[in-house]
């Protein structure tokens, strides 16, 4: 399957590399197709410098041992077109063929499209469709995180002049029509979009919203969905605005994804230093409990340096998470699990902002938001094997329900255990 169409978001338009290695920089594998790495050692057989590089620094992929390395509780993805990946001293980040002047040597000599599909595509994220080639964008990219500052609703545009992708081996996602589970998929894209961008209701209660839409989604009747969508009125949002936290659940989810993040091998020792001096989080991965204290101390830091200006940054989670949608995660999962990923990284992200601007003493604003997106992205996102580890392990639990999920979502606020239980309440009448 192919396509001679784009179909690309306004923002992503505006994105140019500025080169700065930053992405070739970072602590984690890049890997190569089979035709790539043929044309590299192809290539390599005229310039010995470059062969022992690439002799050193590129391996074949085994999937026990990159299961083993990832501490993954869950069967490796698909690696069929990408046979061999970069893996470079760990102790010193980035790639090995980066030069001093933070510039791709291999790029630099032979062209980007000698390039590997993850480095010639990064930060786009290409699906293809039976209707267009269609990019999304990883924010691990800082250059990329700024283009979220834009206040205005995000426009897509069918084959802008002048636009262009490189050629893959692989894409993130391809959509043939085959898949009868989800043969309302772009309406149903569309409808999520459009929830997101519904400016005259707060980003908590838009989330909200996603959600009862994906649990009458999950049984693909679109006329259903839609008639769902045209009652929203002012008095369904009312009710979504009375919903509250659970946050003592909340946040004993977020500590569990920061020990399980933890544990992975061999970067984990620099993931723990790292999120106690940007952060001042101190992760004990033997103690998942919540303590009182940690939960009232979260809700000061909460009320003093967030709340007050979340009104400021909502154009920001706005744009983050039609991108999420565009990247089409509610085609790779079930609709269920994809909008748990939605709410587990919007809690992640407030969570760490909230965090950072304790340590910096500072209100919320956007570029202390968008550096906490920058490292989400890096350190969650961006591991598949992990995310579905996650998830996996999620959906065993007395976690993976609707009102649960739900309950995660809004402002949290001192409750009574009276209190909890009627917000949860309301919660399930709702959805």
């Amino acid at each position: 399957m192919d396509s001679a169409h784009y179909l690309v978001p306004d923002y992503l338009l505006k994105f140019k590399c500025q080169m700065c290695g930053e992405c070739c920089s970072r602590d984690w594998d890049i890997e190569f197709d089979k035709k790539s790495y043929y044309k590299l050692e192809e290539i390599a057989k005229n310039n010995k410098n470059f062969l022992y590089l690439l002799k050193k620094n590129v391996i074949h992929i085994d999937n026990k041992i990159k299961i083993k390395r990832h501490e993954a509780e869950t069967e490796p993805e698909d690696n069929s077109s990408y046979e061999y990946m970069v893996n470079g001293d760990k102790q010193k980040a980035g790639c090995p063929f980066l030069t001093s002047e933070k510039l791709c040597m291999i790029q630099k000599e032979y062209g980007e499209e000698i390039l590997s599909d993850v480095c010639k595509s990064y930060p786009r994220l290409i699906s293809l469709t039976t209707e267009a080639w269609e990019p999304a964008i990883l924010f691990s990219c800082r250059k990329a995180a700024f283009l979220l500052k834009k206040t205005e609703s995000v426009n897509f545009y069918k084959d802008p002049p002048g636009y262009h992708l490189p050629k893959l081996s692989k894409c993130n996602c391809i959509i043939d029509g085959k898949n009868i589970e989800k043969q309302y998929y772009f309406q149903y894209e569309e409808m999520l979009i459009a929830s997101m961008q519904l400016k005259k209701i707060g980003i908590e209660e838009r989330i909200l919203l996603i959600g009862i839409l994906a649990n009458k989604m999950r049984n693909d009747n679109y006329e259903e969905v839609r008639e769902l969508l045209e009652k929203i009125n002012r008095l369904v949002i009312e009710k979504l605005k009375l919903i509250s936290s659970n946050i003592g659940y909340m946040l004993k989810l977020i500590k569990e994804v920061w020990i399980q993040r933890a544990k992975i091998e061999p970067l984990s020792k620099k993931f723990l230093i790292f999120m106690n001096k940007k952060y001042n989080l101190s992760i004990d991965i033997k103690d998942n409990f919540m303590q009182d204290h940690e939960i009232q101390k979260f809700q000061r830091m909460y009320s003093n340096y967030y709340n007050p200006y979340k009104k400021e940054i909502e154009h920001i989670f706005e744009n983050y998470f039609i991108n999420f949608i565009f990247s089409k995660e509610f085609y790779l999962h079930s609709y269920i699990d994809a909008y748990f990923k939605f709410v587990l990284f919007f809690t992640l992200i407030r969570y760490l902002a909230v965090a950072r601007c304790s340590v910096l003493d500072k209100p919320l604003d956007e570029n202390i938001l968008l550096d906490v997106i920058v490292d989400i992205e890096f350190l969650i996102r961006h591991n598949k094997t992990y995310n579905l580890s996650i998830l996996n392990q999620i959906k065993k639990s007395e976690y993976y329900n609707l009102p649960y999920i739900a309950s995660m979502v809004k402002v949290p606020t001192l409750l009574s255990s009276d209190t909890e239980s009627a917000n949860l309440n309301i919660c399930r009448a709702s959805i």
